[in-house]
């Protein structure tokens, strides 16, 4: 029987010698070595197919997507994707059909609504319903504030307007020979071609009540600037001559109920269309354009350029956006560099975000085999006709929602294209336990 001694194991005579032992390191420089192997093999299959995972984004090429030819544009880029124009007629098409892509429907905005504002309002600026208010004649007693000056219109010709804002916010324009009175000054053309008048003049008269005299009272002004003013201060100049074609004046349509609120024209006009109601607590700083039968209820706060189409309503925060006829946005929010189509929707607390956490640079998304650079810094939701964002959902920068898709409350969309005819859910799911109510209620009598 063998037998160990000092450490040694001893055998029987005879017995068949035992094969060397392999030193220890032999075993795990061979292990290595396959090892490495296998990690060279896998490296060149990766090299083979294109790059690594990380590096696959950056290997699709980069394209600017105002640099396309117009019949260039991805489908999924046109405004005709997300917005049906001849289903549902809407007062400002132009814009949308006038865009390069509807991305570019975002770049027009402004200039758009201040081009609207002045061609729909300077055939009023002569109306007798209209006046030039400015703050050095303003009577400290009157039922709301004025701020600046502004130009305002309000049609009352059949007493259907309510017109009782809380705050009216001009330019800075420094108006003199500012001259009230009961009786009609010469008409503004008869009196230039007389040489009575300087070019900048507004005549005008406001028949409300908001007056501290009987209502009903007409009161013309006469404004005039100094030719010094003229010569020496051309910005005022520039900026007289676009309030005078009413590019930075209020303008109440017929049958228009304002009952409360700010209207700021200090960068633009404001225009509130036929039938539409403003409640108090509302912002508006131009430029915006409300229209017919629209309602902008208590709490909105919107930051033009802004267009609201008609029979639309409006309680969150807006800024930079389009809205289509009978959208809905009834509830607090945020809606930011957006267009919403036909019949949208957004439920309460539902955010478009239009601006990533480190959004130093325009937004790219890609699209097929490319990716497309939008041109923007700030891009939120375009959000197709009939399409509705559930309560507390988000949008990251640089979404794109096609016609009829249904988003579950509580969602969180990434940038990218979705829909049409889709539902979009949480992929969690909802956890659902026994409760039991005789212990609860013995917990709670304890």
């Amino acid at each position: 029987r063998p037998r160990e001694a000092d450490g040694l194991m001893w055998r029987r005579r005879g017995a068949p010698e035992p094969p060397p032992e392999a030193p220890v390191g032999t075993d795990l420089t061979g292990l290595a070595v396959v090892l490495g192997a296998l990690l060279l093999l896998a490296l060149l299959r990766r090299l083979s197919k294109g790059g690594s995972k990380d590096a696959a984004p950056s290997a699709k090429p980069l394209v600017q997507l105002a640099a396309l030819a117009p019949r260039a544009v991805p489908l999924a880029l046109r405004v005709e994707h997300y917005f049906d124009l001849d289903a549902n007629p809407f007062a400002h098409a132009e814009l949308l059909t006038s865009a390069h892509d509807v991305v570019d429907v975002l770049n027009r905005l402004e200039e758009y609504v201040l081009s609207w504002l002045q061609r729909h309002s300077s055939a009023h600026r002569h109306s007798e319903h209209a006046t030039f208010l400015t703050e050095a004649e303003w009577p400290e007693d009157t039922d709301f504030k004025l701020h600046g000056s502004l130009y305002v219109f309000v049609d009352s010709a059949d007493r259907t307007v309510n017109f009782f804002p809380d705050r009216l916010q001009g330019s800075d324009l420094r108006m003199e020979d500012v001259h009230v009175g009961h009786s009609r000054p010469a008409e503004p053309e008869v009196a230039r071609a007389e040489g009575k008048v300087p070019p900048f003049v507004h005549v005008g008269v406001v028949e409300t009540s908001e007056y501290p005299t009987d209502p009903g009272i007409k009161i013309w002004s006469h404004v005039q600037t100094r030719s010094e003013q003229a010569v020496n201060a051309p910005r005022e100049r520039q900026a007289f001559e676009r309030a005078e074609h009413g590019g930075y004046g209020l303008h109440v349509c017929r049958g228009a109920q304002i009952f409360g609120g700010v209207f700021d024209t200090s960068n633009g006009g404001i225009y509130v269309g036929e039938g539409a109601s403003v409640e108090a607590n509302v912002v508006v700083k131009g430029p915006v354009v409300i229209g017919a039968g629209a309602k902008i209820l208590s709490g909105a706060y919107l930051r033009g350029p802004i267009l609201i189409g008609q029979r639309t309503t409006v309680r969150c925060e807006v800024k930079n956006a389009v809205f289509m006829d009978h959208a809905s946005l009834t509830h607090p929010g945020y809606v930011g560099d957006s267009v919403l189509g036909h019949r949208a929707s957004m439920g309460c607390q539902a955010v478009t975000c239009n601006l990533g956490l480190l959004g130093s640079r325009s937004i790219q998304i890609g699209l097929d085999s490319r990716v497309y650079d939008l041109g923007r810094r700030k891009i939120g939701c375009f959000l197709g006709d009939f399409s509705k964002l559930g309560s507390n959902s988000v949008t990251d920068p640089g979404t794109f929602v096609r016609p009829h898709v249904f988003v579950y409350p509580l969602c969180r969309l990434p940038k990218g294209f979705y829909g049409p005819n889709e539902i979009i859910k949480t992929a969690g799911g909802v956890e659902r336990l026994p409760l039991d109510l005789d212990r609860l209620l013995r917990r709670q009598s304890n």
